[in-house]
């Protein structure tokens, strides 16, 4: 997939679905937790798990036994095929019934009104037209020639359609769900022309994918070895650093919070409830690896978070190139393909309620998005598929901009701060600050990846997209240790089979490595769109801050998150920044203060009662808690 130019000639490049040959192959169980399942169950030709096309059998799945084998499967396939050829015995009924047909038969009807005789006569007379129509139109359907068109059908699909993948056992879900999907009116020459170019060009692609099976024996006796009794929770973790006290190990474990009121939900005891938790975390993170990425969904995040103050349609392209260049270098699939014009006009055209468009004399168009309620919150709603995919990095960068943050009261100017250099520690300290805040099944973090692998991969990420250059230092003090945190020298909270970070990797030295952000072209706006991506969340967990400060307390559950609700749609009226006020984005930000000890819950008759905790009824306490979260918050002014 090369750039798109800067012209808009008649020339126009093609997206494909895949980097090179082959798609990426999604949805792959975990390594560590079932090793024998990864190895096992994962073949690089699909056909061998069943995923295979009747007419698409090839000399390789029949073992080379040649043209006769091929078509003996086949129609073997299409006799086999039911048709129900008979007529239905109330066919009659059925037709007479047909509201075109009681309009003509009711005039006759109602013509008679005052007489009963002849109404019942004209509506006999009806009947007999009716039936000697059908006699002479009826006839009996040859089951060949269903079975003729059947097969007919089946190659023009195969010809309109590049790859069906879909698993035989799933077969019986795609048909419930296709009776529920309603129906579209379509002209008929349209229909006709569509499928003649399909036909004709082979457009269209179709794939449904379906994580990769696991033992779930395995993944129980792996798991019950890795369990730990070892870990802090949130408020132990991150209110010492809060309030400025002694610094505490940041890459201990965090102990995943427990609510003291079920209603109703099955109790489990500790062992049982951590390993329902993990499986879910798994699961989780296998089902977005699996979930495509749709080209509105690619528009949506470039308008919110990168050009929200309007673009060219010829940049937009190239973003859209660019992007989902980045999307597959991932391992992440898409769900579209063709020409980027068509592909990115599409996209406008679903977005047309959230949008602008403007032709410029020169030739090309404005786009910009709207600024209302309705619009912003489309967007968001649209780009937040990307999150999943850019996790990782947009962690690490929001950790950056936290260092840059403490940086500036220090500095003559913001400009200064793309000559700011940055320990590796340091970076390792403050993503796994950011890292411990976030829930897990925001940060995809997996149960069996420790919270050093995943800051280390987070920063390896953003090096590996060039957004940081290693920068040589001549002296031994470091450049941005302000705070003298160290981690700890013996990774102990490892488990012993965790082959991809051993004891032996860390060096004394590597961890003095020093980093800036790099000064090539569009760097800085790549590192701001990763940001951008987690700023609706960080800003929502900061407006709740003040929610909580603002509101009365104790009260329900339900009317705490309602009044909640009310307030950052206030604050979004403001300055228009609609995608903070999400009820999704409040649920976890509730929950996040929740596991700090901000909140507390009360047991009540039906829900929880909620109330502020005696720590941050201080005024004091909640800004220091304020100017934690707004350090990974992307500031405009530098």
């Amino acid at each position: 997939m090369k750039t798109w130019p800067k012209n808009l000639g008649s020339k126009l490049e093609v997206v494909t679905p895949f980097l090179g040959k082959y798609r990426p192959f999604v949805g792959r169980c975990c390594q560590r937790c079932t090793p024998e399942s990864w190895k096992s169950y994962f073949h690089k030709h699909l056909t061998s798990l069943g995923f295979c096309s009747v007419i698409s059998i090839t000399e390789e799945n029949t073992r080379y036994r040649g043209w006769l084998v091929r078509r003996l499967c086949c129609f073997l396939t299409v006799c086999d095929w039911q048709f129900c050829s008979g007529t239905p015995d109330d066919l009659q009924e059925r037709i007479f019934h047909i509201k075109r047909v009681q309009d003509i038969v009711s005039p006759t009807v109602s013509q008679g009104k005052g007489d009963a005789p002849v109404a019942s006569v004209s509506v006999a007379q009806w009947m007999k037209d009716i039936h000697q129509i059908l006699c002479q139109i009826q006839s009996s359907l040859s089951p060949f020639l269903l079975r003729l068109w059947s097969w007919a059908l089946l190659k023009l699909l195969k010809q309109m359609f590049l790859n069906v993948i879909l698993h035989k056992g799933q077969l019986e879900m795609v048909h419930r769900a296709a009776k529920t999907k309603p129906t579209q009116p379509c002209s008929l020459w349209m229909l006709l022309w569509t499928i003649c170019r399909a036909a004709c060009r082979g457009l269209g692609c179709v794939r449904v994918d379906f994580a990769q099976p696991f033992s779930l024996q395995e993944y129980l006796a792996n798991s019950t070895f890795r369990q730990s009794s070892s870990g802090k929770h949130l408020d132990e973790l991150l209110l010492p650093e809060v309030f400025g006290k002694c610094p505490v190990i940041l890459d201990c474990e965090k102990l995943e919070y427990r609510s003291s009121n079920s209603y109703g939900a099955v109790a489990l005891n500790t062992k049982q409830q951590t390993l329902v938790d993990n499986l879910s975390l798994h699961s989780l993170s296998t089902a977005v690896s699996c979930s495509a990425i749709m080209a509105v969904g690619i528009t949506s995040a470039l308008l919110l978070h990168k050009h929200w103050e309007g673009v060219f349609l010829s940049q937009l392209m190239q973003d859209f190139v660019w992007l989902t260049e980045e999307i597959l270098l991932r391992k992440y699939d898409v769900g579209f393909s063709g020409q980027v014009r068509h592909l990115v006009l599409h996209t406008l055209f679903l977005l047309r309620h959230c949008i602008s468009l403007h032709r410029l004399s020169l030739g090309d168009i404005l786009v910009a998005p709207r600024r209302t309620e309705a619009a912003v919150t489309e967007l968001s709603r649209h780009s937040a598929a990307l999150l999943p995919v850019f996790i990782q990095e947009a962690v690490g960068a929001c950790a950056i901009n936290a260092l840059m943050m403490e940086l500036l009261p220090y500095l003559g100017s913001p400009e200064q701060l793309r000559d700011a250099v940055f320990a590796q520690e340091e970076l390792h300290n403050k993503t796994a600050l950011l890292v411990q805040l976030l829930p897990r099944d925001v940060v995809l973090r997996q149960p069996c990846q420790s919270v050093y692998y995943y800051c280390q991969f987070a920063i390896d990420k953003l090096i590996q997209d060039g957004l940081l250059v290693a920068e040589e230092v001549a002296s031994d003090r470091l450049v941005c240790d302000t705070t003298q945190k160290n981690f700890t020298r013996k990774l102990l909270w490892k488990s012993t089979d965790d082959f991809e970070d051993s004891d032996s990797d860390y060096d004394e030295e590597a961890g003095k490595q020093c980093f800036k952000i790099s000064h090539q072209e569009n760097c800085i706006d790549a590192f701001m769109f990763l940001c951008y991506l987690l700023g609706p969340l960080l800003k929502t967990l900061r407006r709740t801050l003040v929610f909580l400060g603002e509101s009365e307390s104790p009260q329900p559950e339900s009317q705490y998150m309602e009044k909640l609700h009310h307030f950052l749609v206030r604050k979004a009226n403001e300055d228009c920044s609609f995608e903070c006020a999400n009820k999704t984005l409040a649920a976890v930000s509730v929950s996040i203060y929740k596991e700090l000890g901000v909140l507390q819950e009360l047991p009540g008759k039906t829900e929880p009662i909620f109330h502020l905790s005696e720590t941050f009824t201080s005024k004091e306490n909640r800004e220091k808690l304020g100017k934690f979260i707004e350090q990974f918050i992307w500031q405009s002014a530098y």
